[in-house]
């Protein structure tokens, strides 16, 4: 986890402010919901599609000078991180 890190911060990512950003599952989601976001990658993938799309929109909604800019050339990045946790862990 350190080495993965240190990787994006020197080699990754550009020397501007990062913001982190979590997308979590409630505990009362569906087990049958929760099964597919466990076990199903194309589900997994899809809802961070979605999670990153929303986060792209909010990011120009509320960027100072966004609206100056051409919309196709705003492309923020991502680094995804996918932690499965259960009840189990204490």
């Amino acid at each position: 986890m350190a080495e993965a890190a240190a990787h994006l911060t020197d080699h990754v990512f550009p020397r501007l402010p990062v913001r982190q950003w979590v997308l979590s599952a409630p505990k009362r989601l569906p087990k049958y919901l929760f099964h597919y976001l466990q076990r199903d990658k194309g589900a997994l993938n899809a809802a961070l599609r979605i999670f990153l799309r929303v986060v792209q929109q909010s990011l120009l909604a509320h960027c100072p000078g966004a609206a100056n800019c051409e919309p196709d050339s705003l492309h923020p990045g991502a680094a995804a991180f996918i932690h499965r946790f259960s009840s189990d862990i204490t």
